[in-house]
């Protein structure tokens, strides 16, 4: 919720603190032109190297979080994890999302959003500061964003939310299938790399999933609003899949995140739940009470 509430009002918030960044304009500029933000063409390259250079610092930066840290083997079998399966989330969804952009005639990139590496630098030293584990992750730092002066229609702007969350459900799958024989293999061969693909599969369908089940709830900013304006049918679908697994697999049969709050007091896990929510909450309802942006011209029906 946090994530698409900065997304969906980047303007606002980039307007906001316009006089706060005026001494970096020349490092902004240089940063917005390179992640899509001023027009020209818009190819695969362009389109993927900022994300995931992107992605690269975040997962650098929640590697940090794991007790014992550095330059060794353990620590680069989890910055490789988190930045696959980083990776694979934001091509399936957000990546999708760029293709259907194009093919409605929308000028789009998956953007890099600064403020999410701030938000992720700040979830590390709160993790360091409080012990909590197993580490707090709070935000993003790549998205699909339209750059050029297109609005989308009703079904276009549904169907912008139903295929990609398919597609990353369907990996999300994929993934939880493959995540058992990819241990099995890892567990047999005792190099540090033969560890990646386990743990991408692993993060995929852990972040995947609760990225997807999250998204999915329609109310304003979220893409799940979109699809339920369009088709509640397909809303309806969709979410009772990604919720089923939600509940079933994450929350009912896998524990193991559940059971590692036993590491951190109960009074700084309950502190760093209700900041959480907090913030999420004031951010939504601030720019729920600011209501909706001045539209941009509608795009043409779908070919």
């Amino acid at each position: 919720i946090f994530n698409q509430t900065v997304k969906e009002n980047e303007r606002r918030i980039h307007a906001t603190i316009a006089g706060f960044s005026a001494p970096f304009a020349a490092f902004l500029g240089a940063a917005n032109r390179m992640t899509g933000g001023s027009g020209g063409d818009y190819g695969v390259l362009r389109a993927l190297i900022p994300p995931f250079v992107g992605l690269g610092i975040i997962a650098a930066l929640y590697g940090l979080e794991e007790p014992g840290a550095g330059l060794n083997d353990r620590s680069l079998v989890l910055f490789l994890s988190y930045f696959g399966a980083f990776a694979i989330t934001t091509i399936a969804f957000e990546g999708v999302q760029w293709l259907m952009s194009r093919r409605y005639g929308a000028t789009a990139v998956v953007r890099v959003f600064p403020i999410g590496i701030f938000v992720a630098v700040a979830a590390v030293l709160i993790t360091k500061v409080t012990g909590f584990q197993p580490g707090l992750m709070y935000g993003f730092v790549a998205a699909h964003a339209i750059v050029s002066e297109t609005r989308l229609t009703t079904e276009q702007q549904g169907k912008q939310t139903l295929y990609p969350a398919i597609a990353l459900l369907g990996a999300c799958l994929l993934a939880w299938v493959l995540a058992g024989p990819l241990r099995f293999y890892a567990e047999d061969h005792s190099q540090w790399y033969n560890a990646v693909p386990e743990g991408i599969a692993v993060g995929l369908f852990v972040s995947g999933l609760e990225g997807l089940f999250f998204q999915l709830i329609p109310i304003d900013f979220m893409e799940g609003r979109k699809l339920f304006i369009w088709n509640k049918l397909a809303w309806l679908a969709i979410s009772l899949a990604s919720g089923f697994l939600f509940w079933q697999v994450l929350i009912n049969n896998d524990k193991d995140s559940v059971d590692a709050l036993g590491a951190t007091s109960t009074v700084v896990a309950l502190l760093l739940v209700v900041a959480c929510l907090g913030a999420t909450i004031a951010l939504w309802m601030f720019f729920k009470a600011l209501g909706p942006e001045e539209q941009a011209p509608t795009a043409g029906a779908e070919a």
